[in-house]
């Protein structure tokens, strides 16, 4: 499947070019910064976010990087308050340290409705989805509601008061006029995975023994969502030092249904199944982040790993 189809309700799309997130190397005006203010030093990560956005940016612990606020208006147009409630000098952005940062834009042609980045560390995002993954919903009929969020862990459910092994089936109805699928034989428990529903739909399940007739509550079930919750799982993140300088980073990532991604490339394989899962490999410079931006639900998210030099013992910054 080529890399841009359509994987259900997913889509992978590579970047023509790489992602507006680069070394800042061009000078600060380009980037809407007011020279003689704090600004990013050359060679900080800079992630440049639209004017107008409202992103949710994950970022690993530690990482230091500058936010800038990319547009048509002069620095001194945009006014930016930190997470807490203090106004920040009008210097088209900020470093990014975990919380709530609101802006407002006041030139011609930009919305001047107030927005918000959030920034989370990485390590701290999708805790409620997490704990949630122990929660076990029982057949007997009553309405249940559930966010998955960013967790892949899923939820249990199960026919209580049956031996966990036996002639049973398990159905999943999905909305519409469609037929259930039947999911699970042989176990009065089952794991339900993020891949096998969409969010904001509403389901129905139940358990069938088929030998002797007997069946389970048809118990419904609504899938919710949080697009503040990560959309995209980062794995197995690997950075070789390449000849002709700068890093060649591989991975391997997963993504939630109802969104779509854009990464930098163009070295993108194609996707590994129709679950939204992929490997990667692309070539980035010194100090130069990896960036993938998903967007769905209404909502943007920037995901951000590295950067990968340039000292000299860096060899991979994932181990």
């Amino acid at each position: 499947m080529p890399a841009g189809d359509v994987l259900g309700r997913r889509k992978i799309v590579p970047a023509v070019s790489p992602l507006p997130f680069k070394v800042l190397s061009e000078p600060y005006s380009s980037f809407a910064i007011d020279v003689g203010q704090p600004v990013p030093k050359p060679n900080e990560p800079v992630l440049a976010v639209p004017l107008g956005e409202s992103p949710t940016v994950f970022v690993p612990r530690g990482l230091r990087f500058w936010i800038a606020l990319h547009g048509t208006c002069p620095a001194g147009s945009i006014d930016v308050v930190d997470p807490a409630g203090n106004p920040q000098p009008y210097r088209g952005g900020f470093y990014a340290a975990p919380g709530s940062y609101r802006y407002r834009a006041h030139c011609e042609g930009i919305s001047r409705d107030e927005h918000t980045i959030v920034v989370v560390r990485s390590d701290a995002a999708g805790t409620s989805a997490s704990d949630q993954s122990a929660m076990v919903i029982d057949a007997n009929g009553q309405p249940w509601s559930l966010t998955f969020g960013g967790s892949r862990s899923g939820v249990t459910l199960r026919w209580k008061g049956q031996p966990p092994r036996g002639p049973y089936l398990l159905y999943l109805q999905a909305p519409g006029p469609g037929r259930p699928r039947q999911i699970a034989t042989g176990v009065a428990e089952f794991r339900l995975v993020p891949d096998l529903v969409l969010p904001e739909e509403l389901y129905r399940f139940w358990f069938t023994n088929t030998k002797t007739g007997a069946r389970s509550a048809v118990t419904q079930l609504r899938i919710n969502s949080d697009p503040r919750d990560p959309a995209v799982t980062l794995d197995d993140l690997k950075a070789e030092k390449a000849p002709e300088g700068g890093w060649n980073v591989s991975y391997k990532a997963s993504l939630l249904p109802s969104w779509s991604v854009t990464m930098p490339g163009p070295a993108i394989s194609a996707p590994d199944d129709d679950r939204g899962h992929w490997d990667a490999t692309v070539h980035l410079a010194d100090a130069e982040p990896l960036v993938i931006r998903a967007e769905g639900m209404g909502a943007v998210q920037y995901h951000v790993r590295g950067p990968f030099g340039p000292t000299a013992d860096l060899k991979n910054p994932f181990e």
